[in-house]
């Protein structure tokens, strides 16, 4: 039997996820489960600074809360320019660098997991930041390893190298990635899991937290991380915190009770129908906010030349009915919309 008590001091989060955790998308799963930490898509330094409409691609509501900032780049200059930019506008509770993602097209930028390949460059951007925005912890999401190689001893010393420039909390894919040769999605499932490697870090790195990422598709492998170590290596300690991908995309419904379950706090207690009606009511404010040109209203809505189609809106609904008669046709032509 699980110890109950445990779960109400641990805690879960949503992965960062292109074209999934964007605004609108928090504000519906919000309606599943207040306490659950989500993360924005990632940012790259450069665009936020630069961009028109950067203001509108990072500002949050208070109903989103609490969320945090994936913040991608190479440069500690500007990775710190952008994360002080970022926080005076969305009031974050953290920033997360991202040294995972095995996207060619960041790996060409020579950020995401390509920085594993420089412990000394991470180091020095997380430290830049740390100088910079003072009141909220930076962290780091990685993987175990890069190109294959996924040797314990060099994941500690890529550890020890973060803990050295201020980072106390580090989020672990527990998968290597290749960056030539396989694709994103294929990263995501082809280099085998580690959970033991992570649990690992917890015993290793005693003064600081972890928590675990990658192949956790429910709330009851959730669980078993948080109380002890993976199969076969039951002996390791649990980690501090789970993150969870892509459960929370194609199953939304299963977050219902996750506030519940793992804050022991009461939930939102929403049904579908009330949870598509808020929604849709949401999606109109959002829409009238953006044709009155109101950008200083609570949701920070974009001016009209900016307007959000409402098929973009509507994207978050996608999966809410997965599992229910009717969902998949509900599914698809909610996917027809966005397409």
């Amino acid at each position: 039997q699980a110890n109950r008590s445990f779960y109400m001091t641990s805690t879960i989060s949503i992965a960062p996820m292109l074209d999934v955790t964007d605004r609108h998308w928090r504000q519906f799963f919000r309606m599943l489960s207040a306490k659950t930490k989500l993360y924005t898509d990632m940012h790259v330094d450069n665009t936020l600074l630069h961009a028109k409409d950067a203001i509108y691609m990072i500002t949050t509501d208070m109903r989103e809360h609490p969320v945090a900032l994936q913040l991608g780049g190479c440069d500690p200059g500007t990775m710190a320019q952008a994360a002080y930019f970022a926080q005076g506008v969305g009031n974050f509770c953290e920033i997360n660098v991202n040294v995972g993602c095995p996207s060619p097209r960041v790996s060409r930028n020579l950020f995401g997991a390509r920085l594993m390949k420089t412990p000394d460059k991470v180091r020095e951007i997380v430290s830049s930041i740390s100088r910079t925005v003072t009141n909220i912890p930076v962290t780091v999401k990685c993987r175990i390893g890069c190109d294959g190689d996924d040797d314990y001893s060099k994941l500690t010393s890529f550890i020890a190298d973060v803990k050295s420039g201020g980072v106390n909390h580090v989020i672990v894919h527990a998968r290597s990635c290749i960056l030539d040769g396989l694709s994103p999605a294929q990263n995501r499932t082809v280099p085998p899991l580690k959970y033991e490697m992570v649990h690992s870090l917890v015993r290793d790195f005693p003064d600081m937290t972890f928590a675990i990422n990658g192949g956790i598709t429910s709330f009851e492998q959730a669980e078993q991380h948080l109380i002890r170590g993976p199969d076969g290596f039951e002996d390791l300690p649990p980690v501090h915190s789970v993150m969870i991908g892509r459960m929370a995309w194609h199953e939304p419904w299963a977050f219902r009770n996750a506030d519940s379950r793992f804050f022991g706090c009461n939930d939102p207690g929403l049904t579908r129908r009330e949870i598509i009606h808020e929604f849709l009511d949401y999606c109109e404010q959002f829409q009238q906010c953006a044709t009155t040109n109101d950008i200083n209203n609570s949701n920070g809505a974009p001016d009209a030349k900016e307007c959000v189609p409402i098929y973009v809106l509507l994207r978050p609904l996608q999966y809410l009915l997965a599992g229910c008669a009717g969902g998949k046709q509900f599914r698809k032509t909610t996917w027809e919309l966005y397409e």
